[in-house]
C-alpha cells in the first residue's frame, strides 16, 4: 500500500510540475507600411530589414521590449527613426504599422 501511495504521488508531483521551466512565446509583428526597407532592433540588438510592405513578427518573452525601425533609403535630409514600447503579457500578440502618419491617414 505504501509503494501505491508513493507512485500516485510521484505522478501527481510530475504532472503538477510539466508546466515548469517551460517559456511561453508571444508575438510582435511589425507591418511596413512604407515603399522604403526599414532596419529594425528588438531590444536594442539588429533583427534584420523589413523589406516594403512587408510584416515579420518576432518571438518575444512576457515583459518590457523596445522595437526600434530606421528607414535604409527612399529619405531626402535625414531618415525616418521611430521606437514603439511594448509591455507584453502571456496570451497576447501585438500588431504596429510603421512608420507613423504625421497626418493620422
Amino acid at each position: 500500500m505504501k509503494k501505491l501511495i508513493a507512485v500516485v504521488f510521484s505522478l501527481l508531483i510530475a504532472v503538477a510540475m510539466s508546466g515548469c521551466g517551460k517559456i511561453s512565446l508571444q508575438h510582435i509583428i511589425m507591418i511596413n507600411k512604407s515603399a522604403n526597407p526599414y532596419t529594425v532592433y528588438l531590444d536594442g540588438a539588429s533583427n534584420g530589414t523589413i523589406r516594403p510592405y512587408e510584416e515579420k513578427s518576432f518571438d518575444v518573452s512576457k515583459g518590457y521590449h523596445t522595437v526600434r525601425v530606421v528607414q535604409q533609403s527612399g529619405y531626402v535630409i535625414y531618415p525616418t527613426d521611430e521606437t514603439y514600447y511594448f509591455n507584453v503579457k502571456v496570451g497576447e500578440d501585438y500588431r504596429q504599422n510603421f512608420p507613423d502618419d504625421p497626418y493620422g491617414k
